[in-house]
């Protein structure tokens, strides 16, 4: 349950992150000898793996023209709807063969060979607009860096239709 809220809640700061900083592309649970620790490296689990939803999101809106975009979200969002429904019954027979630990070891590891192949085999997606003034500045030619805020996103809510 942490891990579902948590990968709810944590894209909000992870959208912000990559706006600003320009980018798209950062073992303990199989070790946590109470369940306090467990629950809390669980939770910064969740917060990286949701950066999966918003910045994953971004790379397709930057690498697929918006008729491509349709197919390319649907084959994009099976992993994170699928996952959470056949995770637990994955994880229900390793448990039972081999013990609870060895889930987060083999999630470890699989997250371990992915980080390497999106090193090697995903370039960086996002290109700032050079030539568009800023709209948050009177003049074209001053320049100021964006601050970070993770609760940039919230600020979206204030209209009726992105708050429904």
């Amino acid at each position: 349950g942490v891990y579902i809220l948590f990968m709810g809640v944590a894209p909000l700061g992870w959208a912000a992150y990559s706006d600003t900083f320009y980018t798209r592309r950062t073992v303990i649970c199989g070790l946590s000898n109470s369940i306090w620790l467990l629950l809390a490296m669980r939770l910064v689990q969740s917060c990286g793996a949701s950066a999966v939803l918003s910045i994953g999101a971004g790379t397709i809106s930057d690498i697929f023209h918006s008729f491509e975009r349709g197919q390319a979200y649907g084959i994009f969002y099976l992993g994170p709807l699928v996952g959470p429904v056949i995770g637990p019954v994955i994880g229900g027979y390793v448990t039972d063969y081999l013990g609870w630990r060895w889930i987060l070891w083999i999630l470890a590891v699989i997250g371990g060979l992915i980080l390497i192949l999106i090193f090697f085999a995903l370039p960086e997606t996002f290109a700032p607009p050079t030539n568009l003034p800023n709209p948050n500045n009177t003049t074209s030619n001053s320049r100021h860096r964006k601050r970070f805020d993770p609760t940039s996103p919230l600020r979206l809510l204030k209209y009726p239709n992105m708050s429904l």
